[in-house]
C-alpha cells in the first residue's frame, strides 16, 4: 500500500516539475529578443516533448498564462477604485496620457501566447507526421 502512495506521489511529483519546465520555458520564449529566435525555441521545446499528456500540460501552462494576462488586463480598469466615476477618471487619465505600460504588455502578451498555442499545435503535428508509424503493412511483407 505504502508503494502504490509513494509511486503516486512521485508521479504527481514528475508532473508538478514537468509543468513548472513548460512555464519557464514559455517565459524565456517570451523574453527572446527576435521573432525568429522565439519560433526556434518554441520548435525546439515542442520538438522535446514526449507524449501527448506532456504535450497538453504545456497547453494547459500556455492556457494558464493566457488568463493570467486576461485577469490583469481586466484588473486595469479598476485601478483608482470600482466605482464608475473612478473607472470614468481612469479611462480619461489613460486617453489624456496614453496607454499604460502594464495594460501594453498585458496586450502584447495576450497576443504572443495565442501565437504560441496556434505555434505549438503546429509543430507538434508536424512532428506526429515526420515521424514513421510503428503499424507495419503487412502487404509489404515479402513472402
Amino acid at each position: 500500500m505504502f508503494d502504490a502512495i509513494r509511486d503516486l506521489a512521485g508521479k504527481a511529483l514528475d508532473r508538478s516539475l514537468t509543468y513548472a519546465r513548460h512555464c519557464a520555458a514559455i517565459d524565456e520564449i517570451l523574453k527572446c529578443p527576435t521573432e525568429e529566435t522565439a519560433v526556434q525555441a518554441l520548435r525546439d521545446h515542442v520538438s522535446a516533448i514526449d507524449g501527448d499528456g506532456d504535450f497538453q500540460l504545456f497547453q494547459a501552462a500556455i492556457h494558464q498564462q493566457y488568463q493570467s494576462a486576461q485577469q490583469v488586463q481586466a484588473n486595469a480598469d479598476s485601478a483608482w477604485g470600482t466605482s464608475f466615476e473612478d473607472r470614468l477618471y481612469y479611462r480619461v487619465a489613460n486617453f489624456g496620457a496614453g496607454e499604460s505600460t502594464a495594460e501594453a504588455a498585458a496586450r502584447q502578451r495576450l497576443a504572443s501566447l495565442e501565437v504560441m498555442y496556434q505555434l505549438a499545435e503546429h509543430f507538434r503535428a508536424e512532428a506526429k507526421q515526420a515521424r514513421p508509424s510503428a503499424a507495419v503493412d503487412p502487404t509489404s511483407i515479402p513472402r
